[in-house]
């Protein structure tokens, strides 16, 4: 069935006229032909497809040897039967003047020919769907007219799901690179035939010309498919900022539209979400899109996120030793006050370049790199001995409980803060972090001999029990550099065994059961040493056995549960955390005189805990991911995705 009709073709029957189109040389129309016949010139070609009622288009063809051509008649025209329009030398193609021409002359019930009006009505396929409807059921690329503007070219889907489905997005192999900029969404990339965007202008005039659908498809590597269609869909124009409005789910690949909140952690792994994604909101039952300020790829967010800790490596050793000449106190809030400028400095470093910003957060690295040891250099001088664990770990336990308060508020920042959101959670704790200064050096003295109110007893107290600040300082700096180092090596080491012949279920096994249980051992033989080398060794090597767990319980929820990982994720620091208050309670009520015995309970207690952990673990834990996350996860290389709509 022809897609592009005629009705009421001619005013008047009794004088058969039409408009044709200019003539294409070099191209013929192959196939629904209604007569092939010999012609001395074109124009006898042309005045048999006005004779004949059911002709659109005539091919005018060479005849070797002859001085007479060929005239074929055809019952379509190069817009209906798009796929048969080839090339061939010599030949010259025309078709009768219809809307779908660019160069039309003349509009309904305008003057065509002089006497005598034409009120011709060509239909143009405004999509897939409308050329399924008229009878093409081939897969392929094909010419639509959405509007009055440029037609242009897209890929239908006549197979999925009944048919007649526009695509505008499909990937498979990663040939093509989707981390591109505004202006390439804009116009689209890619190739028909491989991976492409349509783009984002033909995608909102495919959306303004009738109702749509969306249909989203996505295969794995193992031909595992799923799909999520939904019946309203529709894109802004440019101006409205491609604004998406989007409802009525069904499929089997869950809803990921339906909420996009992540998890997230400190400042900038928030903000980076608010900088380098495109964000929506659902207002009133539309869903609204923004454009993302910064086009970073993921290598780029990577370098960005990790830059922190190359700077907070480095100084961990040396500053124990800042702590020793400088002071725990004044180094300590000083860091603070510098790290908050930087805090501060963020936005403007971030919108000049990159590089920019990575130098800055190298700099954040360095100078919060001397928080630890500052930490402990100051409670060997205001610790008393019989305090000191219940101190210190609270004092820890304060960054966990900043991560928790930090959380929520720089989440409410990033959505309904000025200068774009992002860049209001900076200045917001940068104040903060100038301000938190201010107060310390109110408060905060180098040792009870320069606090102007302690009482004398408990000067006494605490300088009688207090730790020598050298030791003290680089016993404190020693581990979390050794920790800094190998976290990293570590998760490494296990992502090229589960490349290997090695099981993820056992990767995960063997890497906690090294780490802790190594650790657990490390721990008593400190517990039992009288040499402070050994029992620095020991300690640094349980900071480096420590983090071989790390690949293992910190990634677990990922493999598992992908789509519910931020929730486990909550619930294993909540639970987590406890410790930090528990701790400190049980070491008190064993070891209240203070004795070596009592403390080798402690550690031979934090062994057996070890001990029941990793039992635990390898026993009860899995590999593989749940049925009840049920979750797609983003095609990589061997896997297909595509998304498609089609008018309603």
């Amino acid at each position: 069935m022809a897609l592009v009709q005629a009705s009421n073709r001619f005013l008047e029957p009794e004088f058969k006229t039409a408009n044709f189109a200019k003539a294409i040389n070099d191209q013929k129309l192959d196939g629904s032909v209604l007569r092939d016949f010999e012609v001395a010139s074109e124009i006898s070609c042309l005045f048999e497809c006005i004779s004949e009622d059911r002709c659109f288009s005539y091919n005018f063809l060479p005849i070797d040897g002859k001085a007479a051509n060929r005239c074929q008649l055809s019952g379509s025209d190069r817009f209906v039967s798009y796929g048969n329009f080839i090339k061939e030398d010599g030949a010259l193609y025309r078709g009768i003047q219809s809307t779908c021409e660019k160069d039309d002359p003349c509009k309904e019930n305008e003057t065509c020919v002089v006497d005598y009006k034409l009120d011709t009505h060509f239909y143009c396929p405004k999509n897939c769907l409308d050329y399924y409807q008229n009878g093409s059921t081939t897969d392929g690329v094909y010419w639509i007219y959405p509007d009055e503007e440029e037609p242009f070219q897209v890929l239908c889907d006549m197979t999925t799901d009944g048919g007649g489905w526009t695509t505008f997005q499909r990937r498979m192999d990663g040939s093509v690179d989707f981390y591109v900029d505004w202006e390439s969404y804009k116009k689209g990339f890619g190739n028909l035939k491989g991976e492409f965007w349509l783009g984002n202008d033909f995608l909102h005039r495919l959306t303004a010309s009738a109702n749509m659908m969306f249909r989203i498809d996505m295969e794995d590597y193992k031909g595992d498919r799923r799909f999520a269609e939904y019946t309203t869909f529709s894109v802004a124009d440019e101006s409205n900022y491609y604004r998406l409005t989007i409802a009525g789910y069904r499929g089997t690949a869950g809803d990921s539209l339906l909420s996009l909140t992540k998890p997230i952690r400190v400042n900038l792994n928030v903000a980076i979400g608010a900088m380098v994604n495109n964000h929506t909101a659902v207002v009133d039952g539309e869903t609204i899109c923004r454009e993302a300020e910064f086009k970073w790829k993921p290598e780029l967010k990577g370098v960005i996120l990790g830059a922190f800790y190359y700077g907070y490596m480095v100084f961990q050793i040396p500053g124990g030793w800042l702590a020793l000449r400088v002071g725990g106190a004044r180094l300590f809030g000083a860091a603070v006050m510098i790290a908050s400028l930087f805090t501060l400095l963020t936005p403007m470093a971030t919108r000049w370049s990159s590089f920019s910003l990575i130098i800055l957060r190298v700099l954040e690295g360095l100078v919060l790199g001397v928080l630890f040891p500052c930490n402990h250099a100051m409670w060997s001088r205001w610790a008393p001995s019989a305090e000191r664990t219940t101190l210190v770990t609270v004092s820890i336990t304060g960054a966990s409980i900043g991560y928790l308060l930090t959380m929520p508020i720089t989440g409410l920042l990033t959505k309904y803060g000025f200068d774009g959101g992002w860049a209001s959670v900076f200045y917001c704790f940068g104040v903060f972090g100038i301000v938190w200064y201010i107060v310390w050096l109110m408060v905060a003295y180098e040792s009870p001999t320069l606090h102007p109110t302690i009482s004398d007893d408990e000067r006494c107290l605490i300088q009688e029990t207090a730790l020598d600040l050298s030791k003290m300082g680089f016993m404190a700096a020693a581990p979390f550099l050794v920790k800094g180092v190998c976290s990293p090596l570590s998760g490494l080491a296990a992502d090229m065994l589960r490349r290997s012949t090695v099981s993820t279920k056992n990767v995960r096994r063997f890497f906690y059961a090294a780490g802790a249980v190594a650790s657990g051992f490390l721990v008593l033989i400190a517990g039992y040493s009288l040499n402070v080398t050994v029992i620095v060794i020991c300690m640094s090597l349980a900071g480096l056995t420590t983090s071989l767990a790390f690949p293992a319980y910190t990634v677990n929820m990922l493999d598992i549960a992908p789509r519910y990982s931020s929730i486990i994720m909550g619930v294993c620091n909540t639970v987590g955390t406890t410790a930090g208050f528990v701790s400190p309670t049980i070491v008190g009520f064993i070891t209240q005189d203070k004795t070596a015995e009592e403390w080798q309970r402690v550690f031979w207690l934090t062994f057996v805990i070890l001990l029941g952990g990793t039992f635990l673990f390898c026993l009860l834990m899995s590999g593989e991911r749940q049925d009840w996350d049920q979750t797609v996860n983003k095609p990589t290389d061997g896997d297909t995705e595509s998304g498609s709509a089609a008018g309603s």
